[in-house]
């Protein structure tokens, strides 16, 4: 919208969007390790399926589990307790735009709740030949409850540690309508 005062001309421009709350949780455990959360984005299920078994082989990952976020957009989970550095060395070969905001925030977010509508939805659990890895009971456990998942999992694990809090998120996404 443009508008004259004393002979000068103004322009206001106006963005309306929509936005949405999301909850999610963080990747810190209780000893300050992180689980490893990675954003699949832009790529078809097979190729998803296929990073996720080849960070498997190469960093000696445990079981991972693949998610849905939206139409060609997975997440790739697994519940290894990693040091900071590790996590984000492993997330920047798959998203470095994650790696990133996990460099600043100093942790990762998984979402667990919809966005805009669409639902996050558990894919596969790709299992792995390592399992040595101690692994986060409290993220785990949550992780199944959320999604309502009736394989007991936790006996697929062989070293599950004793934690019993997680940190939950809740933000704000928005979209330029």
């Amino acid at each position: 919208m443009n508008f004259r005062i004393n002979n000068k001309i103004y322009e206001f421009k106006f963005n309306v969007y929509k936005t949405d709350s999301i909850i999610g949780i963080g990747s810190v455990c209780q000893d300050d390790k992180h689980c490893l959360f990675l954003d699949l984005d832009n790529t078809s299920l097979i190729k998803a399926r296929s990073i996720i078994k080849k960070l498997q082989k190469e960093y000696k990952l445990s079981h991972g589990f693949l998610l849905k976020s939206s139409e060609n957009n997975y997440h790739g989970v697994f519940f290894d307790k990693l040091d900071f550095i590790k996590t984000v060395e492993i997330q920047s070969l798959v998203n470095r735009k994650h790696s990133g905001m996990t460099m600043i925030k100093g942790d990762s977010t998984i979402r667990l709740s919809s966005k805009f509508y669409i639902n996050i939805k558990f894919i596969n659990f790709i299992e792995s030949d390592f399992n040595n890895n101690e692994i986060s009971k409290a993220h785990l456990l949550t992780f199944i409850e959320h999604f309502n998942l009736n394989i007991n999992f936790t006996s697929k694990f062989l070293k599950l540690d004793d934690s019993n809090k997680i940190k939950y998120y809740c933000y704000e996404k928005r979209v330029k309508l």
